[in-house]
Formats: C-alpha cells, sequence, structure tokens
C-alpha cells in the first residue's frame, strides 16, 4: 500500500515505527514477551521443549516479539477510539497464550510453526477494532457501502433524531463488522514512509510470503461461523523448504485455539478497577465492564474427577443493581462452553493424531442457572430462568397475524394484498441493488388444482436466500428489511433509496386465516435455478414446514420467488368468485377474481399481471397520469371498484365537471394518486368514486371513499395496515397537500354547483386544515316558514336588517362555540316561535366535521378563521359592512306544546 501511513485522523497521532526498533528488539527478544506467555503451555510446547531446532526457532520468536510490539501499538488505539470497549490492548492479546493453554490441557501437540502461526494470528485479530489500522481512517471509513448501511440502520431506529449517536453507532458496528476481514490483509499489508523505507507487521519476509495470507485467514476467523471455519481450513499445510519437516501445520486446530482462547479471556483484566472507575459508559457497555471485571480466570473445575471440565467465578457477588450484568457473564459463559463444544466435535471430525480434541469440553454451569449461581454469586436477589414464554405459538401467530389482526376487512383481500406488497417490495429491492433491472413484474393466477382453488403470486425481485427464508420469513412481528441481516445479505441496500412497504412482520402469516397448505420457492436473484429452495406448510400455520431443494413448477429463468396458496372452502366459491365486503350491511356482493385484483392491484407501481391458463398474460390497469386521455382513466376509476360494481359508479361521474378536475398528487415527487375532489349528493345506494390505498394496495372492505374521485397510495397506520379513508390527506406530506388541494379548490370556484353537492366537499376541506372560502357561495335559510337557497352574491340583498340566527346547542368545546345543524322547523313551528327572523339551516350536511362549526366569535380577526361563521364574516367585511354577534337564549315551543331553551348565536350586518 504504497503512500500508506500510520496516522490517526481524529486524534491528530502519527504512528511511525523506528527503524532501529527491529534491531533493538531482537537484541532484547527474550524480555519481550512477559511471563505469563513463556510459561504457557502451549509456548512451552511450540519454543522451549524443541531444543534440536534453536535457530529455527530464535528466527520464529524474534519475528514474534518485533510483531508483538507493532501490534502494541496498532492495539492502543483501540481505546483511543472505541473507549467503551473492554481491554483490547496487547496485555489481552498476550493473556490468550495463558486461556488457550488451560484450554487445551498441558501436552497437547504444538510445532514451533504452529506457535509462530498461532502468536501472529492472536497478534492481528483484534488490531483492526481502530480507525487506525484502516487506509485513509475515520473519513474513509465512513464511505464504505457498511458505514452507510449501519449509519442508515441507526438513524432511522433512533427515534429521538440524534445524529451523533447514530453515527458513533456506525462507526462502531462498522469497524466491528469489518475488522475481521481487515486484519487479513493487515498480515501482509506495507506501510511506507518514504520510496525507500516500507514495515511490515511480519517482517521476516519468507514467514510474511509463505504463511501471511493463512495468519490472515486464521485470525479473521474468529468472528467466522464454526462451519465456515471447518470448511476453509479443511487440511494440514506442509513447511516450506527452509524448515523442518516434521513442522506440519493444521490451520483448524489454531483457528479453534484462537477462537476460544478469545471466548475465554473474560476476567477482571480485561475491565481494571480503576478503568472501571474513572470512564463514563452507557448501560449496555457497563453491564459488559461490571461482568468482567467480577469474573476470575478460566481454571480446571476441581470438582470434577474427570478433568474435563472449566470453571469460571466471581470474585465478588453480584448485587440486584447488577442483575443485567450477571447475566451479561452467563451469556460469556454460555459462550465460552458452546465454542469449546464446537471446536471440540470439528476436531474430532478432522481426527488428526497432532490436532486432538482439546482435554477441556465444558464449563460448569453453563446453560444451567442454578448451577452457576454456586460459582457467580448474586447478593440479595436469585437468577431465574423464568421467562415470558409462548405456551401455544401457533395459536398466537394465527390470533395476532390473523383474523383478530385485521377485523373486518375480508380475509382473501387481506392475504391478496400481502403477497403483492412482500412481491412488490423484493422488486423494488433488486432494482435499488441492481439499478440496470427495468423488467420487475407481478404475476397472479388463481388456479384450480383438484377441486381446490390454489392463489398463486411469482415475482423476478430480490429473492431470498435459505437463510432468509428458514428465518425472517417466519420470525413473527420481525420486517427483515428492517433489520441488520439486509447488510450481510444485500450491502447498500439499507443505505439506498429502497422504501419497503413492510414494515411490521406480520404479513406473512396471514395467509394462514384462509390457507389449508402454503408453498414458498425462492432463490436469490443472482443464484442459478438449482439454488431455489422450497418451504411447505402441508397443515396450515405449523411451526415445522418442510424445507427441500425441489423446483417451483414452470421454473423460467427470471422467477425469484413463487408463493402458492390452496385456499380453505370459505375463501372463493367454486364460480371462483370473490367476496367484495365482509360488513353485513353492505350484503354479500361477490365479484370475478380478475376484477378483485385489478382493483386491489390499481395502485401498485410495478406491472402486475393475471395469468389465466390458455389465455395470454393481462396486464392489469396501473394509474394513469392526470394528461391521460379521459377513456383511460375512466377505464381505471371503473376498475378501482372491481368493475362490475364500478359500472354502476361511472355513471355518476360528470366528465366535464368531474374528470377535467382530476390531477396528480405527489409525495416526495413520486406519484402516489390521481384524484379531484369528489362533490355530488347520493340518494338512495352510495356509490364512492375514489380509493385510498395503503403502500398503493386498495381494500375493497369500507366500499371507498367519499371526498375523491380517483385514489391515492398512503403509508399504513399500524401493522392491519389500515387508516381512515376519509383523512386520507393528514398521511401524506403537506407539501404534497397544499400542492393539490388548493387547486382543486380554485377548480371548483369557478363552477356553479348547488349547495347540496358542495356542502360535504366544504366540510372536508375545512376539517383538513384548508380554506374553502373559494367554493361557499350559498346557504340555506328558513324566513317566514319558506326555505331559501341565496347565493352569497345575494345574501346582504336577502338579510337586510333582519337578525340570522345560528343554533348552538352544542355549547362550549374546548373554550370554543359550536355550531350544530339547526333541527328541522316546519312553516308553523317558525310561525309559532320566529318573526321577520333568518334561521340558517344545513339541512344537507352528510358528515359533522367539528373544525366547520367550531368558532370564536370574540375573536377580533373573526375573519380569518377556517370556519362557517368565519367565512360569514370575510364576506361581510368584503362588502363594506359590519358585524355584531351575540348570544341569545330563546324558549322554543315544539310541536307537543313543550317548551325548550335553546341558545342562539345571532349575526346582525350593520351597513
Amino acid at each position: 500500500m504504497s503512500g500508506r501511513r500510520w496516522k490517526h485522523l481524529q486524534a491528530g497521532i502519527c504512528l511511525v515505527f523506528d527503524p532501529l526498533l527491529p534491531l533493538a528488539i531482537a537484541k532484547g527478544a527474550k524480555e519481550m514477551f512477559p511471563p505469563s506467555v513463556k510459561n504457557s503451555s502451549l509456548w512451552s510446547s511450540a519454543f522451549v521443549d524443541q531444543s534440536d531446532y534453536k535457530d529455527d526457532i530464535q528466527r520464529l520468536v524474534s519475528s514474534l516479539t518485533r510483531m508483538r510490539s507493532k501490534a502494541d501499538q496498532l492495539s492502543s488505539m483501540v481505546r483511543t477510539d472505541f473507549p467503551d470497549l473492554t481491554a483490547h490492548e496487547v496485555s489481552h492479546l498476550d493473556a490468550l497464550w495463558e486461556v488457550g493453554s488451560t484450554i487445551c490441557g498441558p501436552n497437547y501437540p504444538f510445532n514451533p510453526l504452529e506457535g509462530f502461526i498461532l502468536g501472529a494470528a492472536i497478534l492481528l485479530h483484534d488490531t483492526a477494532l481502530s480507525f487506525t489500522a484502516y487506509e485513509g481512517g475515520a473519513d474513509k471509513l465512513r464511505e464504505t457501502t457498511v458505514w452507510k448501511d449501519n449509519y442508515s440502520f441507526y438513524h432511522k431506529s433512533n427515534r429521538r433524531g440524534n445524529d451523533e449517536a447514530a453515527r458513533n453507532n456506525a462507526d462502531f458496528a462498522t469497524v466491528r463488522y469489518l475488522h475481521a476481514s481487515e486484519c487479513q490483509d493487515l498480515a501482509v499489508r506495507e506501510w511506507r514512509r518514504d520510496e525507500r523505507n516500507g514495515e511490515y507487521l511480519i517482517d521476516d519476509s519468507h514467514l510474511r510470503n509463505h504463511y501471511g495470507e493463512m495468519i490472515g485467514a486464521i485470525a479473521g476467523s474468529h468472528h467466522w461461523d464454526i462451519d465456515d471455519v471447518t470448511n476453509h481450513f479443511n487440511e494440514q499445510v506442509n513447511p516450506t523448504g527452509e524448515l523442518p519437516s516434521s513442522w506440519v501445520v493444521h490451520p483448524l486446530k489454531l483457528a479453534c485455539i484462537l477462537r476460544c482462547a478469545d471466548a475465554g479471556h473474560i476476567d477482571g483484566r480485561r475491565a481494571p478497577d480503576f478503568l472501571l472507575s474513572v470512564l463514563a459508559r452507557n448501560r449496555v457497555s457497563q453491564d459488559h465492564w461490571l461482568a468482567q471485571n467480577y469474573l476470575s480466570r478460566l481454571c480446571e473445575y476441581q470438582a470434577d474427577r474427570s478433568g474435563q471440565t472449566l470453571s469460571i467465578n466471581s470474585t465478588r457477588p453480584f448485587n440486584p443493581s447488577e442483575a443485567s450484568a450477571w447475566w451479561v457473564a452467563k451469556e460469556a459463559v454460555d459462550v465460552l462452553s458452546k465454542e469449546i463444544r464446537q471446536c471440540n466435535n470439528a476436531l474430532a471430525e478432522y481426527d488428526r493424531p497432532n490436532a486432538p480434541v482439546f482435554k477441556h469440553n465444558s464449563v460448569y454451569g453453563a446453560q444451567d442457572t442454578e448451577s452457576l449461581t454456586a460459582v457467580v454469586k448474586t447478593k440479595g436477589w436469585h437468577p431465574t430462568e423464568a421467562k415470558v414464554r409462548i405456551g401455544n405459538v401457533e395459536s398466537v401467530v394465527t390470533q395476532l397475524g390473523g383474523a383478530q389482526l385485521y377485523d373486518e376487512q375480508t380475509e382473501f383481500g387481506v392475504v391478496l394484498r400481502e403477497l403483492i406488497q412482500n412481491a412488490r417490495d423484493a422488486i423494488f429491492a433488486r432494482q435499488a441493488i441492481e439499478p440496470t433491472f427495468k423488467n420487475g413484474a407481478i404475476k397472479v393466477s388463481l388456479e384450480e388444482v383438484k377441486n381446490n382453488w390454489v392463489l398463486v403470486v411469482k415475482d423476478n425481485g430480490v429473492g431470498m436466500s435459505e437463510s432468509t427464508l428458514t428465518g425472517h420469513l417466519l420470525d413473527f412481528g420481525s420486517s427483515f428489511w428492517k433489520s441488520q441481516l439486509v447488510q450481510s445479505e444485500w450491502p447498500g441496500l439499507l443505505s439506498s433509496n429502497f422504501q419497503s412497504s413492510g414494515r411490521f412482520g406480520i404479513g406473512f402469516f396471514s395467509i394462514f386465516m384462509i390457507a389449508k397448505s402454503v408453498t414458498v420457492s425462492s432463490r436469490r436473484f443472482s443464484s442459478d435455478i438449482t439454488s431455489f429452495r422450497t418451504l411447505e406448510f402441508q397443515n396450515g400455520m405449523t411451526l415445522r414446514p418442510l424445507l427441500s431443494s425441489s423446483l417451483p413448477p414452470n421454473v423460467s429463468t427470471d422467477l425469484s420467488t413463487r408463493v402458492a396458496v390452496e385456499l380453505n372452502d370459505v375463501s372463493i366459491n367454486q364460480s371462483g368468485e370473490v367476496l367484495l365486503f365482509k360488513k353485513r350491511s353492505k350484503g354479500r356482493l361477490t365479484v370475478q377474481f380478475p376484477d378483485f385484483l385489478s382493483a386491489t392491484a390499481a395502485l401498485v407501481d410495478v406491472p402486475v399481471y393475471y395469468l389465466k391458463e390458455g389465455s395470454p398474460e393481462l396486464l392489469l390497469p396501473s394509474m394513469p397520469d392526470q394528461s391521460d386521455d379521459s377513456a383511460i382513466v375512466l377505464e381505471w376509476i371503473s376498475a378501482l371498484n372491481a368493475r362490475e360494481y364500478g359500472e354502476k359508479i361511472s355513471e355518476h361521474i360528470d366528465l366535464e365537471r368531474d374528470l377535467t378536475r382530476i390531477r396528480n398528487i405527489y409525495d416526495n415527487d413520486v406519484q402516489v394518486g390521481l384524484a379531484a375532489l369528489d362533490v355530488g349528493y347520493r340518494q338512495g345506494d352510495y356509490y364512492s368514486h375514489g380509493m385510498v390505498g395503503i403502500s398503493g394496495l386498495i381494500s375493497l372492505d369500507d366500499g371507498g371513499n367519499s371526498n375523491i374521485i380517483g385514489a391515492v397510495s398512503v403509508p399504513p397506520s399500524g401493522a392491519a395496515r389500515g387508516t381512515r379513508a376519509d383523512n386520507w390527506i393528514r398521511a401524506v406530506s403537506p407539501e404534497s397537500a397544499e400542492a393539490w388541494l388548493p387547486e382543486q379548490v380554485g377548480l371548483l370556484a369557478e363552477m356553479d354547483i348547488h349547495l347540496r353537492d358542495i356542502q360535504n366537499t366544504i366540510q372536508h376541506v375545512v376539517g383538513w386544515g384548508f380554506d374553502a372560502y373559494p367554493i361557499w357561495k350559498e346557504n340555506q335559510f328558513m324566513l317566514d316558514g319558506e326555505i331559501h337557497l341565496v347565493k352569497n352574491f345575494d345574501l346582504m340583498h336577502f338579510v337586510g336588517k333582519r337578525p340570522v340566527l345560528f343554533d348552538m346547542r352544542g355549547g362550549y368545546i374546548e373554550n370554543r362555540k359550536k355550531i350544530e345543524e339547526h333541527a328541522w322547523v316546519g312553516p308553523s313551528l317558525y310561525k309559532r316561535n320566529f318573526s321577520n327572523e333568518i334561521l340558517y339551516l344545513n339541512q344537507f350536511t352528510i358528515l359533522s366535521g367539528d373544525d366547520y362549526w367550531n368558532v370564536n366569535y370574540s375573536d377580533p380577526d373573526l375573519a380569518s378563521q377556517n370556519c362557517l361563521i368565519g367565512y360569514f364574516e370575510r364576506y361581510i367585511q368584503s362588502e363594506g359592512c359590519k358585524s355584531r354577534w351575540e348570544e341569545v337564549t330563546r324558549s322554543i315551543v315544539d310541536e307537543d306544546g313543550k317548551v325548550q331553551k335553546i341558545l342562539y348565536l345571532t349575526l346582525n350586518i350593520e351597513r
């Protein structure tokens, strides 16, 4: 690495190796490693007991000693960069010789070359846990995809919006993620101070050239899965011609010693008393420091006469406030015991005489809380394995991921939406990973197989690996797209612009509401067809699905995932018709599956095809643009309402009045809807012209949306993926609302629309917090027992000097007055109670929007209030007049002769 300098960018420290240091170290090599290392059985086996090869051994020890001095400088930077970490300095590296010796036991076969390789790997394994180890330091590291993914994960999950915390977490997560692979490179990397002087950690060129890569791999393997370790280090390595032929190396043995020794060094030397006292830490780090500060060295458990068990005890008890630290200690003991057991299994399978299993095979108290408390003690409390348990997991998943969650939504509709959503997310993820991919498509079919209906959804998205298919897919409540597993499966996806519509990790389980059986086949899109894995739930919701390598039917090279759901008998009728509404009040209306599918997917932002055996693929209507022909828009609106049902709806749409106003709705520059404000008074059966989709998928269960013509997609408000259809505009960005709604009001203001058709629209606009004054053009009054519809331009003439009464029986709401809909007043009742007074009527109100009726008429700036009375005041002022508002209480005699006292707000106009 030409031009490489040892530089700590944040602290401004430049580490330069002294050119005389190697000679000084060589002369004093015997003093460099502490007695604890040289007295360990592994060191003795490698370097002391092999007296026949003194010169060769001296060469190895000298090189290792000089490397230790350099690793000391490098590892000392770990605490500077990440002070929350327990000790990772050279004291930790030295301790692994002792810990490894304890685990292996005395007389473990270990030759000098193995000693050198293991020693070098020990020195390397944690040296990359600081910025200093990386080319360009912290700044360069933050340009990597790994850092960007980590930052995106922590930034999105940080509810307090603390960007510094997100960056710090991303720094450590990135270094931790990369350090195992980075240390593999450190073994052979050159750092140059100038054109003539370069430095290596391993300065012996022969040892570096022939064993550097192996040393780096063993060092990095301490973070690998044990299966990867056994697969990578599956054979012996013979010595070079310069070294004795008996020095055969078994890399698997060395990797196993390193990972077990690293797991086993958890005593107080890693969390010294003084540093524990002076360094401030967060709670999680504090627990790790306390746990290790309280723990003793790893020793043989003498109560086990077989000599195969190890023991760690606490040097003082954990009190109740330190309970979480005790559990950290327990987890460390469990991990160590698991590592030893797995490594012994690997060595037993390797089966080489010079790479035997370790003497010890377990740690006392591992996986047994009661036994561990005998050696890792507590005071004032007692650890117990009592946990929140779910006795019947299948039942809970069925309930929370099924009918109880989705309530009044049709089960078939829920399942179809969830499957299409998953396919859509997979396609968008692939587009983020592979920008040249432009052919994403979802294909849906309803197939009749052995007298059963089978719903099939296929996509060519990112696909799932076997670990995802058997892991996150089945992890109830855990969204794969929001997990850090995405980082390892698809690097760069977390930090890309990809936004999944699935958020809660529950949707897949909704399938079992309607399924007799479920089959999921998937592969990563970049893998060949033989990589398909198939997961079968043969009897609905079961915790033990079958995994196989079988290919999905009619597999093609562009298929990534196929989900097949064998439907139960109530999901769809024998004719292939789907229940449109679940609510009984709407009756049992069914539609053909293609029409149901067309409505469900009308807002999806990838192509959706309907497949029918013997017929060509049918591309379903997708959201048009406002510039498209009105026939295309009308066809889409009909599709929104499942066609057959929608044909009746289209009869109510006025091409001139309605479709000329339809406009695109954008959210962050992405089209999420195409709609116009709806107007019109419905009599008899009520048909909606508009739909609100959740994450691009439409639910027909609520019968649509009464305030728009067209459709709009909004984010979900909860795991059931619902939102109030009449309040959708609050779910889009303010910029989107401000771009669309005022234009709609302006377009309607140019039209002459009857009060009964516009009244409901006015209330929606006001309820959303926007000004509806331009479309408030007409009012309804009663005078002398007769109803009058009065245009605003004639309002002053009609009112004259008469008072106008607004019914206020709603009283006070949050210190504001509320105007109620006026009770219907017939001619005789009017004449009995009123004389030459005007009553404001609101006969055509369908919805009661509080914002529209609330008023503070004592406000001197009453005309600025976005409400009915504010509109009256604004109009009066525009006519150059003044108003006088006051409360009056009237005694009203009803038809039965009973007297009611009613509070009115009275308006008097002064010219």
